[in-house]
């Protein structure tokens, strides 16, 4: 007696897994979730106090095109009073700002880094090469010295920059900073941030390149399933007019 034929999945059952996977997809694609790059994360000693007149900074070598966003290791006084602090990237040679970034002191949390978000800034990258170094300035405004913020800082393990205090070079040590790149959630499984870019049109949206992605995997789970059919069942033709209706 012939064994009996593997029966298919209800197509209900089909299209409705296809179309929670193609919103799964779509949501993975679309929303934003920045990728860590570099990072100097020790917190060996205090930098500084920030208030009114005085500033830090940190030169960086940016790996990526997009920054989006930096995070600062600045623990909340205890008694934080009003101001704001603002930081500022500019290209290391000099020029307006690229991008600034504000956060009341009163915002800052009471453990972890600050981060600072702003627009993503679009950096050059030459051919087999990488974004020119950047500076970040943190400057406070409204800041009295009772309100003064702990700078935290670290040695010299970023070997792609150094700390500024006050307009001071200071080789030997480097803020605790991370620099916060654009990305989706998509981006951790294929970088289609970076396929889309420079692309014209339709081909700039990079959630497209993800839609491909699923199709194929598709495609390719449909073909698999036919095989596994076609090897399961001793008429193949009954295998192909199950599946296909």
């Amino acid at each position: 007696m012939a064994e009996p034929m593997p029966r298919s999945l209800p197509r209900p059952l089909i299209y409705t897994t296809l179309l929670i996977g193609l919103g799964l997809v779509l949501g993975a694609a679309s929303i934003s979730a920045p990728i860590a790059g570099a990072r100097q994360d020790m917190r060996t000693w205090v930098a500084g106090y920030l208030y009114d007149d005085h500033a830090f900074g940190q030169i960086v070598q940016p790996v990526h095109r997009d920054l989006v966003g930096v995070r600062l290791w600045l623990p909340r006084p205890v008694a934080p009073g009003t101001g704001t602090l603002i930081l500022t990237v500019h290209p290391i040679s000099g020029g307006e700002a690229l991008a600034t970034a504000r956060i009341a002191l009163t915002d800052l949390p009471a453990h972890g880094p600050a981060t600072f978000r702003f627009d993503p800034v679009p950096l050059d990258r030459p051919e087999g090469g990488l974004p020119a170094p950047l500076i970040l300035t943190l400057k406070g405004e409204g800041i009295d010295r009772s309100s003064a913020v702990s700078v935290m800082a670290g040695p010299n393990r970023y070997s792609n920059g150094a700390l500024v205090r006050d307009g001071l070079l200071i080789p030997r040590a480097d803020l605790a900073f991370e620099l916060l790149y654009r990305a989706s959630w998509f981006d951790r499984i294929l970088p289609i941030t970076q396929i889309a870019r420079s692309r014209p049109g339709i081909f700039a949206w990079p959630p497209l390149y993800a839609l491909l992605a699923y199709a194929l995997l598709v495609t390719l789970g449909r073909f698999l399933s036919r095989l596994a059919y076609t090897l399961l069942c001793e008429d193949p033709r009954a295998v192909g007019g199950d599946l296909n209706g």
